[in-house]
């Protein structure tokens, strides 16, 4: 596999948003030859973090024809829960009030694997191939002046008047363009969270006995309490079987590791998930008969990863590159993704702010491709600047709901503050409501596109 020495628009990164970027270009118009997506390692190498899609990423992905697939392999949600060890309910919420507003009154819990595996099926139907693997390494103004230059570590270079950096929060794209990239705040990536929960462990495994009681079905469950931050949901069995090849039930669980212990595994095993939901999981999936008289065990970890809970946002999601001389840019660096913005995986919205700036973006570029390359920058501009805006209240809504939920963890007060404020119906309603991305411009600018 060869990269092509020039193309009009060059993806680099393969992951959700530059798969949904691609997708949306050809929805959008844009001839295939025109697009080049770039990825530095071979399909199903990534990591896997992101569960959740929302009502609001289900219809942007809807516009390029991609939900109903989504739908099907994923496994309906009805609502993001916080217990206590014991199953007692503090906050509840309840997605069918998104009825009025979407055909998607739910969540989709679905591995981002799977997520990726249908994006790239949709992609192939549209005759989309992703470049694997080459490995991005620098970026420049071409010598012809027209174009930006991607060098990859195969020593091959790609000329492009558009790149897409969709290259994850180490993104060569953004570094390339000296696009600062830091928290909201000031503060350092590694500093804009609490210690006590600055690293987390997600992991997707199978237990003995297969179907433990009392786990919710259709529920994100959030465990937070004094000894740290818990979270389980099932998957659906379909996808489960496709990505693992298991014909039992899979499970993702997810916990907080304070940096006082140090750095984790890379990929934990049986024996750490286990001590950390017996130290700080509900007790019904605790492994001691002293505790859980009906003692659940981690029987199989079929994937694990640790990483650190950050918050970042790029300075600019767009950027002129060269040609200030001839008073026209010689080519223009988007941001998309993890590449553009970091959180807390607190609400699942990572990938789902990644997905719709993704889908969004192509629609504007394709715009923009029909005129001359020097007009309409302005459009561009106030896309991203959008988009940023849009990023900056998704970092504010993981901060408070990781204050939250390290306040339940610190203070029975705060834990019965929750409890009450969530007897008011408003308070639900308007969880979910943010949780669910259906207030994202984006989605009317893809009605009328």
């Amino acid at each position: 596999m060869f990269l092509p020495k020039e193309v009009k628009i060059c993806i680099i990164g393969a992951g959700p948003a530059g798969l949904a970027t691609a997708i949306s270009l050809v929805k959008h118009g844009v001839p295939v030859d025109d697009i080049a997506i770039v990825d530095c390692v071979m399909a199903g190498e990534n990591t896997s973090r992101a569960i959740v899609i929302h009502s609001g990423t289900l219809e942007a992905l809807d516009a390029i024809g991609c939900a109903e697939d989504i739908v099907h392999m994923g496994n309906k949600g009805n609502g993001v829960h916080f217990f206590d060890r014991d199953a007692n309910p503090i906050v509840t919420n309840d997605y069918s009030v998104l009825s009025p507003y979407t055909k998607y009154p739910f969540f989709i819990g679905i591995s981002q694997a799977v997520t990726e595996m249908t994006l790239q099926r949709h992609a192939q139907a549209r005759g989309i191939t992703v470049l694997r693997p080459f490995k991005a390494v620098s970026m420049k103004q071409s010598a012809s002046g027209r174009g930006l230059d991607v060098s990859f570590e195969s020593g091959e270079v790609v000329t492009a008047r558009y790149v897409i950096g969709a290259d994850g929060a180490r993104s060569v794209i953004r570094d390339m363009a000296g696009i600062q990239f830091c928290d909201p705040q000031g503060r350092p990536p590694d500093e804009s969270v609490d210690k006590s929960i600055a690293q987390m462990i997600m992991a997707d495994v199978t237990f003995d006995p297969p179907q433990p009681p009392k786990i919710p079905p259709d529920l994100l469950a959030v465990t937070p309490n004094a000894n740290g931050l818990f979270l389980n949901m099932p998957l659906d069995n379909e996808s489960a079987t496709k990505v693992y090849h298991s014909d039992l039930p899979v499970y993702r669980v997810g916990f907080t590791v304070p940096l006082s212990k140090g750095a984790p595994p890379a990929h934990p095993g049986k024996e750490v998930i286990q001590e950390y939901i017996d130290h700080q999981g509900p007790y019904h999936l605790n492994s001691d008969a002293s505790v859980n008289p009906n003692p659940v065990r981690v029987a199989t970890v079929h994937w694990s990863s640790r990483f650190r809970i950050r918050s970042a946002v790029a300075e600019t999601f767009f950027k002129k590159i060269g040609g200030e001389a001839e008073g026209s840019p010689a080519g223009l660096v988007f941001l998309a993704g993890d590449a553009a913005h970091i959180h807390p995986p607190s609400g699942g919205q990572g990938m789902n702010l990644g997905i719709r700036d993704a889908i969004g973006l192509g629609a504007v570029i394709s715009e923009h491709m029909k005129g001359d390359f020097t007009e309409g920058l302005d459009k561009l501009e106030a896309f991203a600047s959008s988009r940023r805006q849009g990023a900056l209240r998704v970092i504010k809504l993981t901060k408070v709901l990781v204050m939250a939920a390290a306040g339940v963890m610190t203070s029975t007060v705060m834990s019965w503050g929750l409890k009450l404020a969530n007897m008011v119906p408003a308070f639900q309603r308007t969880i979910v409501w943010n949780l669910s991305g259906l207030g994202d411009e984006v989605l009317a600018q893809l009605k009328s596109s």
